[in-house]
């Protein structure tokens, strides 16, 4: 009860600030102990799946390029393109239960941002998810195409998705690597938006991501919308502009 009423109490606050438009002392607000607003995590799942994915990455793509530059014996490249192949499967499984978990579980309630930003934000996902998707089945594609056949982890043999062709494998591959290439600069926009999100919008979308325990938040500002038109002083916990 005593929850609820500090969440009430602050919820009329920001309305009284939004129709106002005056200057409040921010400094006040934030430091004030009694509203304990709980901080924002993503469901365990979720991360979890999400830095399964991160790693299986990390790992496909490593063992790519430590063939493609340092590795000469054909032992070690054939168990380098093996393990390319495994993480490629990984990535794919994962997506496959990562997004009925996102429409199940719901995404994190976030500070809202303006409708562009938003709109930017849901079209990265959009294309970051298709080529997470795409590029591994390209992969299993080449693979089929220069007659081999695909398992995951001893398990069993997974359906071909192309026959035997070296024609077709050639531009398979061609394909699967410009799509590694988007691929690449999609994922280093989608960590310098993270980065951006934690240090200019000081909002929760890359903490809520990373592991830990989610800690109590005072501040007004994780909860208020953002805007371009507020003016925050940042040093000495002034004075910030809130008004709508």
């Amino acid at each position: 009860m005593k929850q609820s009423a500090k969440v009430m109490e602050l919820d009329q606050r920001i309305t009284s600030v939004r129709k106002s438009s005056t200057r409040i002392d921010m400094k006040k607000i934030s430091s004030n102990e009694d509203l304990n607003i709980p901080s924002i995590k993503n469901h365990w799942a979720v991360m979890l799946l999400h830095w399964i994915t991160v790693m299986a990455i990390l790992v496909g793509v490593g063992s790519m390029f430590i063939r493609e530059y340092y590795v000469e014996e054909y032992s070690y490249r054939t168990w380098l393109l093996e393990l390319h192949r495994q993480m490629g499967v990984v990535v794919l499984l994962g997506l496959v239960i990562r997004l009925p978990l996102r429409f199940l579980i719901g995404k994190s309630a976030h500070k809202p941002l303006p409708f562009f930003l938003r709109l930017c934000g849901g079209f990265s996902h959009f294309l970051l998810y298709s080529l997470l998707v795409v590029l591994p089945l390209l992969g299993l594609a080449v693979t089929n195409a220069h007659n081999v056949k695909v398992s995951f982890l001893g398990l069993g043999k997974l359906p071909s998705l192309a026959a035997a062709d070296s024609d077709l494998a050639n531009t398979l591959t061609d394909y699967h690597l410009l799509g590694s290439w988007v691929l690449l600069g999609v994922l280093v926009l989608h960590i310098c938006s993270a980065l951006v999100h934690h240090y200019v919008f000081k909002d929760e979308v890359l903490s809520a991501m990373l592991p830990g325990k989610a800690k109590a938040s005072t501040r007004l500002d994780k909860i208020v919308p953002y805007s371009f038109s507020d003016k925050r002083e940042t040093k000495g916990g002034k004075v910030a502009n809130l008004g709508r």
